[in-house]
């Protein structure tokens, strides 16, 4: 009994922690779009460092065009330290959600043996 309350208050814990990394609250459409947004005018002025501020939050919770933006950040290492697999969980996201250039992405990284 004992082993059973203590595995389900671990698992509780570790979830709100996990859901406590993405969106700390809720956020309507319209935040969400002016959320994207301000990544997309950080990555046209070449403040990508920026960019991840923005779309990060986004791709945790599921958006498929930010974590496909993310994706590419990793992949090129623009504002985020290279890292080809990194760049695979995020365009996988997004493949897997139907964006083609994220499955394009995808597929030339493993064409190219670098996954």
């Amino acid at each position: 009994m004992l082993k059973h309350f203590l595995s389900t208050l671990i698992l509780t814990l570790i979830s709100q922690i996990a859901s406590a990394q993405s969106i700390p609250v809720q956020m309507d459409a319209h935040q969400h779009v002016v959320m994207f947004q301000k990544g997309v005018d950080a990555f046209l002025v070449g403040e990508y460092d920026k960019c991840d501020d923005y779309w990060l939050p986004l791709a945790r919770a599921g958006d498929p065009m930010a974590a496909r933006n993310m994706g590419l950040l990793f992949h090129k290492g623009l504002g985020v330290r290279k890292d080809v697999e990194e760049a695979i969980l995020y365009y996988k996201i997004a493949a897997d959600a139907g964006v083609t250039s994220a499955q394009l992405s995808l597929g030339l990284i493993y064409l190219k043996g670098d996954g």
